[in-house]
């Protein structure tokens, strides 16, 4: 659904963001940094469309599912792993 899509998008945010560059970014940014978040947040706002659609039309789907049901193994591969890197 759009809000376990919305909760995990929030979880890879504040795991990679909140947890790891927070000094950094304080340092170089300073108080801009905190609308740095609100603008990755709006703009990964497609991709839980995006991943709710998908999970609707393949619930038990990833990345690989949904290329290799469409189009093939191969395409399913490659979609996972350029997701991931």
């Amino acid at each position: 659904s759009l809000s376990t899509a919305m909760r995990i998008c929030i979880n890879v945010m504040f795991g990679t963001g909140v947890f790891i560059n927070n000094v950094p970014l304080a340092r170089e940014a300073g108080a801009l940094g905190f609308f740095s978040y609100c603008l990755i947040a709006l703009l990964s706002f497609p991709l839980m469309l995006s991943m709710a659609a998908l999970l609707t039309y393949y619930p038990s789907g990833g990345f690989y599912t949904y290329g290799a049901a469409k189009i093939s193994p191969f395409a399913g591969f490659l979609s996972a792993w350029a997701y991931f890197v």
